[in-house]
């Protein structure tokens, strides 16, 4: 007797997370220790498959000065691997997002709405994949609260 076999996207569970569009899925870990009681990030690891071939990932690590208990944004991440692993050049992002991003032609207009519509369809549609979410998520950055750095300034 064979048993039925479900794959694991198929699952009620894992179907309930989901929005039903696809995305490129973004691994993320951070590694941080406790000095006084504070957390400081030591480096965040992200990780995607790259777009033109699959079988090959982009890993991409964040070191902050160490030490320096800075952190950065999310947006800071994830436009880090955007452009790392160029995920403009995926079928899933629309034609007309590149490096350099979107020319204002393409969503311009007085409409206020129009506009954000014409924005919302040209996006890089990325799903973050956390180690362990309650942790990595709370070493970005926020609000201005903690002090700041961008990799490019290193």
């Amino acid at each position: 007797m064979s048993l039925p076999t479900t794959a694991f996207g198929e699952l009620p569970s894992v179907k309930a997370m989901g929005t039903g569009r696809a995305g490129i899925v973004v691994g993320f870990d951070t590694e941080f220790t406790t000095v006084g009681g504070a957390r400081v990030v030591d480096s965040y690891q992200l990780a995607v498959p790259d777009p033109l071939d699959p079988s090959v990932m982009v890993e991409v690590v964040i070191l902050p000065p160490l030490g320096s208990g800075a952190r950065i944004s999310l947006h800071t991440a994830l436009w880090t691997v955007v452009a790392a692993a160029e995920l403009w050049r995926s079928h899933l992002v629309p034609t007309g997002v590149g490096p350099r991003g979107v020319p204002r032609s393409v969503f311009w207009t007085d409409d206020w709405d129009e506009r954000r519509e014409a924005l919302a369809k040209l996006r890089v549609p990325l799903v973050l994949a956390c180690h362990y979410g309650a942790a990595d998520l709370t070493t970005f950055r926020s609000g201005g609260q903690s002090r700041s750095w961008t990799p490019s300034s290193a």
